[in-house]
């Protein structure tokens, strides 16, 4: 073979050695810088839920804590009251007292029911138990309701004695006191409800009860007195009275609800509440004057109307957590 064949296929050789020698070295290199890298990093670590089924809290979990929601509700206010009258009667002859009367009694009950639309707003808190899928919580809630309900024509018998000084003598009384128009209206309603809880992937159900307070006020329209005397129709009321007093109802509420999760930090809230107060009395005391058949009458009269609120509503909010 010639000198020069024998140089190229030298040169081919060596060249081909030491392609070889790079690429090994570069695939040293990279294995080794891998490796590197990976000792490096950190590792990739979940953080702890608070709920015991959640593996990923990014995506899964809602933590606790404060919440404000609002929307809406449909209620149902049924109002259940009484109204009930009683006068105590000076009758004078001019300036001689000539007899006294004392009569009394209620009138039919009153039912009487109304549903509204309301908005609703409300403020709360809630927490697991340790790392349990169980809570506990509270909120508190506010609607303006603005329902009126009324009653009309209504007539309360009246029954009592009258004593005439001369010549002295006793007889039965009765009479009637009545009312053209009674309305009860309630604006504001405020709740405190406690819950208990139990909480799943995308939601929680939960159950409470608690105080609540309605803003009631109870209206009388036209009452008159009236008192049969020796057989006459008598009007010892004098004119229509128009009477009108506010009170805070208080009771009790229990309420039943669902909850889902829109995302980490909102939320709707869907409820039901139940709702009832105890007895309230609103009670008019009024000095009234009179002049009928040449004789002065001057009487006491004591209005009552006892009063207790029944309610019921579907509530819908959308709620934020803070």
């Amino acid at each position: 073979m010639a000198p020069m064949s024998r140089f190229c296929i030298f040169c081919v050789c060596l060249s081909l050695s030491l392609w070889q020698v790079a690429n090994s070295a570069v695939a040293q290199d990279t294995t080794s810088l891998t490796s590197e890298m990976l000792k490096q990093s950190p590792e990739t670590t979940l953080e702890p839920c608070a709920v015991s089924h959640c593996v990923d809290c990014q995506t899964c979990c809602f933590a606790p804590g404060w919440f404000v929601g609002i929307g809406g509700s449909y209620n149902s206010v049924r109002v259940d009251s009484v109204v009930s009258g009683s006068g105590v009667t000076d009758i004078y002859s001019g300036s001689t007292l000539v007899a006294v009367g004392f009569a009394g009694g209620p009138a039919a009950p009153i039912r009487e029911t109304d549903t509204t639309f309301a908005p609703v707003l409300q403020v709360g808190y809630f927490q697991n138990f340790g790392n349990s899928d169980f809570l506990w919580g509270t909120k508190f809630s506010y609607k303006y309701l603005g329902i009126t309900l009324s009653e009309n024509g209504i007539d309360a018998p009246q029954e009592g004695v009258y004593e005439e000084f001369n010549p002295p003598s006793t007889n039965t009384l009765t009479g009637n006191a009545t009312t053209n128009s009674a309305q009860t209206i309630v604006d504001n309603e405020l709740a405190l409800l406690p819950f208990l809880g139990h909480e799943f992937k995308h939601g929680r159900v939960y159950i409470g009860g608690g105080p609540v307070v309605f803003d009631t006020k109870a209206k009388l329209y036209g009452l008159s007195s009236y008192a049969d005397i020796n057989g006459v129709h008598t009007n010892v009321g004098g004119r229509p009275l128009n009477l009108a007093s506010s009170k805070w109802m208080w009771g009790g509420a229990f309420q039943i609800g669902l909850v889902h999760y829109l995302g980490q930090s909102c939320f709707l809230d869907v409820s039901y509440d139940f709702m009832v107060t105890g007895i309230n009395k609103f009670d008019w005391y009024k000095p009234v004057t009179s002049e009928s058949n040449g004789l002065t009458y001057v009487t006491g009269i004591h209005y009552r109307e006892e009063m207790r609120l029944w309610a019921q509503s579907l509530n819908l909010t959308l709620n934020v957590k803070f």
